[in-house]
């Protein structure tokens, strides 16, 4: 399924929650506006079988997320046996406020009159595009954290040309 999930606009607040049982924090953000389409929508539900795209924008969304702190190799692991700090996902969840919401489904004809009834089974297609935004940010996070990690070799904080080298 290609699905493209897209922040458009900053939240509102943000909370952060810190585990030190588990060495992870959880992060929520609060209020923000994002994008989710998907080119291959398929949705069997009892005697209804609809296959299509569907844009989906949420004005209301809030995102939880468990991220535990985690060892990567660094970009010279192999001939030094160094390793950075990175992380690794735990739970996520998303809930997106019903009432304000942008839906529509498209494709084949089947798809087309459906739309007519979308309050119907709207809500039924908004719990299918949270699991598909759990689904792809609980595996682009630690990619997106990692590579950051990787490419600032683990420190806090990104060193350029300009910082003072010490011998």
């Amino acid at each position: 399924m290609d699905n493209t999930f897209m922040i458009l606009a900053r939240g509102d607040e943000a909370e952060f929650d810190f585990n030190v049982v588990d060495n992870s924090f959880i992060v929520t953000v609060y209020g923000f506006k994002a994008s989710f389409v998907s080119e291959n929508t398929r949705v069997r539900e009892k005697l209804i079988s609809v296959a299509g795209r569907t844009e989906v924008i949420l004005h209301n969304v809030s995102i939880s997320c468990e991220m535990k702190h985690a060892i990567i190799p660094a970009n010279d692991t192999n001939t030094t046996g160094r390793y950075i700090t990175g992380i690794t996902s735990g739970f996520m969840s998303v809930l997106a406020d019903r009432d304000q919401v942008d839906f529509t489904f498209g494709g084949d004809v089947m798809a087309s009159f459906l739309n007519l009834f979308q309050p119907f089974y709207k809500d039924l297609m908004i719990s299918v595009v949270e699991e598909s935004m759990v689904e792809s940010l609980i595996e682009e996070i630690p990619i997106i954290v990692n590579y950051e990690s990787l490419a600032i070799d683990g420190y806090a904080i990104a060193f350029t040309d300009e910082n003072p080298k010490f011998e």
